[in-house]
């Protein structure tokens, strides 16, 4: 939650989006709180304005929940983070957002070898 612009909209599959940081974290929380879910992600682009004040980045997460007999459910997809630079020479998340990985795929979409 640090992080994130007191601003920040954050969208995510099947629901409106969130803006502002309280909203945000009120949607977060549950999942948080959860100590069977873990989520990591992988930053595999970042890309800068020539101004040198807004960049995003790109890249992957993964999601697991482990239930009460041990079995995990595991869920992974994609995510776009749009940074603003401060005034203060920090940033902040303005815009957080992904998708799941779901079959069957978007018809004519580019499949990777």
């Amino acid at each position: 939650m640090a992080s994130f612009d007191d601003s920040a909209i954050q969208m995510e599959p099947d629901i409106p989006f969130t803006p502002g940081i309280e909203h945000i974290r009120a949607g977060i929380a549950p999942a948080f709180a959860d100590t069977s879910w873990h989520l990591t992600w992988e930053p595999t682009m970042a890309f800068a304005s020539t101004a040198g004040d807004l960049g995003y980045t790109l890249g992957t997460w993964k999601s697991t929940r482990t239930a009460a007999n041990g079995a995990e459910r595991v869920s992974t997809g994609k995510y776009v983070t749009i940074w603003r630079k401060q005034a203060d020479g920090s940033w902040r998340v303005v815009f957080d957002g992904g998708s799941t990985d779901t079959t069957p795929k978007i018809p004519g979409a580019i499949t990777a070898p």
